[in-house]
């Protein structure tokens, strides 16, 4: 397994793990990060064989080499020119696979977009400047540190939402938030004074989407929805996660996703028990609703049907098995 990343330094480096057997038992192994000279199949691809042959100058990796895994670029899995097609060339009996994670990601992501493409915009709108505001101003958290103890509370600071794009994480995003959401709010209310006009209106834009009625019935409706998703990744990366777990791993997901056509989640649930008929939840007062509690019923059913198509096709069976490279020769 092969994925790329970019250092402090601003330098591609490759990191290389391998998936072996030990008697019967599948686990993952830390290879090396190697640093990449040229970001093209060739320099990716010298990166990648490097790492191997450190591990034992003297072996011949690739006679025992059966499967590659990496993220769905066209550097890596291209059927022309990648990584993929020219250690096929070099290993006949080679297998290239997709990530199923990443796959999911972006079946989800995809649901998401074509539902509820503002929504879920404005949630990442949110996310990142929330993250922003306190990251880079080492003053502004202080302040909410100061804030949290006024309010018998505990300080969390917002997580970064750019930069990744494992459902766990988004996950984590909206727990802090929501979590501490009354301590935000705060914050930001008291921030609109005595502050520079940039801050001020980032805070406005901020604060506008915090009280949107809508906006929070979405996040604690997606807070669910990520739950399963979020289990449903982390199982796919465990060492101990083959063929036959990931696919009822799979299924379960899909059907506890149908689930929630029947029975609201435990998020929204609470959401919907805490805010008043006055649009009052945790103490501030919230924006009215535009829609009514069937069309916010209708939407979520419509994005769970989505979500559940969407992942299905990226990550079913197809995608447990291998990427349809051009034919070589049959493993001896």
């Amino acid at each position: 397994m092969f994925d790329g990343a970019t250092d402090v330094s601003v330098s591609e480096n490759e990191t290389v793990y391998a998936r072996v057997v030990e008697q019967g038992v599948p686990h993952n192994v830390f290879v090396k990060i190697h640093a990449v000279e040229h970001a093209h199949a060739e320099g990716i691809l010298g990166a990648f064989e490097t790492a191997m042959d450190s591990v034992d100058p003297g072996w011949d990796w690739k006679q025992k080499l059966i499967t590659t895994g990496s993220d769905g670029a066209s550097v890596n899995l291209g059927k022309r020119h990648s990584v993929a097609k020219l250690l096929k060339d070099q290993v006949p009996h080679l297998f290239a696979m997709h990530c199923v994670s990443h796959r999911l990601e972006l079946g989800a992501i995809d649901a998401m977009k074509q539902r509820d493409g503002k929504m879920f915009q404005d949630l990442k709108s949110v996310l990142m400047n929330l993250h922003k505001h306190y990251h880079y101003s080492t003053k502004a958290l202080r302040e909410l540190q100061l804030l949290s103890e006024a309010m018998n509370d505990q300080i969390a600071k917002p997580v970064n939402l750019s930069g990744t794009r494992w459902m766990p994480h988004l996950s984590r995003c909206l727990d802090v938030l929501l979590s501490k959401y009354s301590t935000f709010v705060a914050h930001f209310e008291n921030t609109l004074e005595g502050k520079s006009r940039t801050v001020q209106a980032r805070a406005q834009l901020i604060l506008r989407h915090l009280k949107d009625y809508n906006l929070l019935n979405y996040m604690h409706f997606l807070k669910d929805v990520l739950a399963i998703l979020s289990e449903l990744s982390l199982q796919f990366q465990k060492d101990s996660c083959g063929l036959p777990e990931a696919t009822e791993a799979l299924e379960t997901a899909c059907l506890r996703l149908s689930a929630l056509h029947l029975r609201l989640g435990v998020n929204l649930q609470n959401f919907l028990d805490t805010v008043t008929e006055n649009h009052m939840f945790k103490n501030v007062q919230l924006h009215a609703p535009t829609l009514s509690q069937e069309q916010f019923k209708t939407k979520q059913d419509a994005l769970i049907d989505l979500d559940i198509d969407h992942i299905s096709s990226r990550v079913g069976d197809k995608s447990f098995y291998p990427v349809n490279l051009p034919e070589t020769r049959a493993v001896p």
